[in-house]
Formats: C-alpha cells, structure tokens, sequence
C-alpha cells in the first residue's frame, strides 16, 4: 500500500496471480495505462484493481473457453 491508501502488486507476481505465463503477463502490463503502473525501490507494480479486473478477465474468458471444448465433445 502506498501512502494514499492503494494498493499496488509487484509484476514480477503478476503471472503466478493470473494463472498464465510471464510472457503474457508481460504483455497485459505492456497494454496498461502508464497511471496505472509505479515504480517503488526499482521494482514495477500495478494497481490492485487493475489486477481484479485483470483476473475477472481471464476467468470469463477461460469459463468461454471450457464451454467451446465442452459443446465440441458434446457435438463430436
């Protein structure tokens, strides 16, 4: 937490916290608003909320996913 209050995550975590590779979460950092990143003692973070949403994002679209393979086997 930084002295407003917010809470912040080192994005050197991000891809254990998303479930995903670090090249992709490299790549979702890289999309992100510069307010929504920081630097503190040399390490970059992001804002907490962003990474909510960031998880709310990959659970819908893994949820869309695993109905595809499902309709899929169920078709096949």
């Amino acid at each position: 937490m930084d002295e407003k209050g917010w809470l912040w995550v080192k994005k050197s975590k991000l891809h254990t916290i998303l479930r995903t590779t670090p090249q992709k979460a490299n790549y979702l950092t890289m999309t992100l608003n510069n307010e929504h990143k920081c630097y503190f003692h040399g390490e970059q973070y992001i804002r907490g909320y962003i990474v909510l949403g960031l998880i709310r994002k990959e659970q819908e679209e893994n949820i869309e996913n695993m109905k595809l393979v499902f309709y899929s086997e169920q078709s096949g």
